[in-house]
């Protein structure tokens, strides 16, 4: 069975690597594939991560992503079997609704994902993702860190990288930031480039606390990654995170207490993810037991 499962070229790289990880750990029997728009190429089945909405086209860079995806679940309804697996929330349109129906199979993180689709007529599994304990080590412990909160991106407002920097401005907080340059003149926030993927465990390990936070919102692989490294990350207090990362995580309210909520979360210097959380991280969300769960669904949706 010919299979293609990629993203496209301008996302993250952590969505690139969550698809590596998923296609590394594919059954033998599934042949890989990189075109899906050869003419000569048959795909038997098609695994694809959409992310946004694909009703409009965006502003910006993401408009060619997103065209691209509208033009594949169009097309390929000739035969090919599907697996679609949203890593992110989105706009549920009409064009996402179809693929959905016409999916033998969908995964979402979402607990509640066909109410929030819209479409109750979906074979659809709930999936989480999953991290490589062994790439994510405890650092030293926490009055041996350098900072207090590690950021990172390029929006800070939907990522809520400025009601961060304004705390710790107002309460004497450091913040390392990684990515682009807001130009704040906070001296308690200092800046670093982007971090290599293969780098990001140790930008955990330099901070207490790690910024998992973002509207819209995605699984947010960074509170699993963080926690390993015995950095406690900080999530929006919704209930797809209560679901997967229980009380591991610390919770910020999406409304107007948020910023009392990163204060009170960060005046807490004895925080740190104790070995038993560690441990039920790893043993849980560890990419062979996660991948595994995701092809067997898809194998039996076949």
């Amino acid at each position: 069975m010919r299979l293609w499962m990629d993203v496209h070229s301008t996302y993250g790289e952590a969505v690139k690597t969550v698809c590596r990880d998923l296609r590394a750990r594919a059954p033998e029997r599934f042949e890989r594939t990189n075109d899906w728009r050869a003419a000569d190429v048959t795909v038997d089945l098609l695994v694809d991560s959409p992310i946004g909405t694909l009703n409009n086209v965006p502003r910006h860079r993401d408009a060619d992503q997103h065209e691209w995806h509208r033009e594949m679940l169009m097309r390929l309804t000739g035969g090919q079997r599907k697996a679609l697996f949203p890593i992110c929330s989105f706009e549920h349109s009409e064009v996402m609704r179809y693929a959905c129906r016409e999916a033998n199979v969908v995964f979402s993180f979402l607990p509640d994902f066909p109410e929030r689709l819209g479409e109750t007529a979906v074979n659809w599994r709930l999936q989480p993702l999953g991290v490589a304990p062994t790439q994510f080590t405890p650092g030293p412990p926490w009055k041996q860190r350098g900072y207090d909160v590690y950021t990172w991106g390029f929006v800070a407002e939907t990522e809520y990288i400025d009601r961060i920097a304004r705390v710790c401005a107002q309460e004497g907080r450091s913040q390392l930031h990684s990515g682009f340059n807001f130009g704040w003149n906070h001296p308690t926030c200092s800046y670093a480039r982007p971090a290599p993927r293969g780098q990001v465990a140790e930008r955990y390990r330099q901070c207490r606390y790690a910024n998992a936070m973002r509207l819209p919102y995605g699984y947010e692989l960074a509170a699993l990654e963080a926690t390993l490294c015995g950095t406690r990350a900080i999530c929006l207090d919704l209930m797809c995170y209560r679901h997967w990362f229980r009380d591991v995580v610390r919770y910020v309210s999406s409304g107007p207490s948020a910023e009392a909520d990163i204060a009170r979360i960060l005046s807490n210097q004895d925080d740190e993810p104790s070995a038993d959380e560690r441990a039920w991280v790893a043993e849980t969300y560890n990419w062979d037991r996660v991948a595994g769960l995701f092809w067997d669904a898809v194998e039996e949706s076949l």
